[in-house]
């Protein structure tokens, strides 16, 4: 945490699995977390916090389950989450903050098991890479991000009877669970 010089985590390229969990937070100059590539397994948590340059989560590509969290904050340069692409499973998804992030690709989450919490990524348009979340335990939270219009991604999550909460409030656009279920989501 806080090494206001770190460039990239290159040093880690040997590390194949981490306990417990990773910590990448408040590095002003971090391009590249490609080090961590040899990383396939990660025991319950990823946060990844207010990274002033990093552009992409490129180097997580091997971890596919997250039992606790995975909390992805205040990341202004962040574009996209690729890197994270084998991702299948994860505890609660933190997306707050971020931006720059115009994309979300998690192509292979199917489930989360508590809350799915996304607020404030401002130019983000659309949930497209939720579109195989078919469950989320209690809570779906979507709010303030102003430029977000398409929900057509969460369809599927609708579809198998989320039962949860469901608050989506503040954005571009705010379906409720019966316009995703109808078709009306964008």
């Amino acid at each position: 945490n806080s090494n206001h010089a770190l460039r990239n985590l290159d040093a880690f390229e040997n590390l194949s699995s981490i306990g417990w969990g990773l910590y990448i937070h408040n590095h002003d100059v971090l391009e590249s977390i490609q080090g961590l590539s040899g990383v396939s397994s990660i025991g319950r948590l990823l946060s990844i916090q207010r990274n002033k340059t990093l552009k992409t989560l490129e180097g997580l590509n091997q971890v596919a389950t997250l039992p606790h969290y995975l909390s992805i904050w205040d990341n202004t340069a962040l574009e996209n989450l690729d890197g994270l692409n084998e991702v299948s499973q994860v505890g609660t998804l933190y997306l707050v903050h971020n931006t720059s992030l115009t994309q979300i690709a998690l192509p292979a989450l199917t489930r989360i098991d508590y809350v799915l919490f996304m607020s404030n990524n401002d130019i983000l348009e659309n949930l497209d890479g939720f579109n195989n979340l078919s469950y989320v335990g209690d809570e779906v939270e979507i709010r303030e991000n102003t430029s977000l219009t398409n929900f057509c991604g969460l369809q599927q999550l609708v579809q198998n009877n989320f039962n949860g909460e469901y608050n989506v409030v503040e954005n571009g656009s705010n379906p409720s669970q019966s316009d995703l279920s109808t078709g009306n989501c964008d």
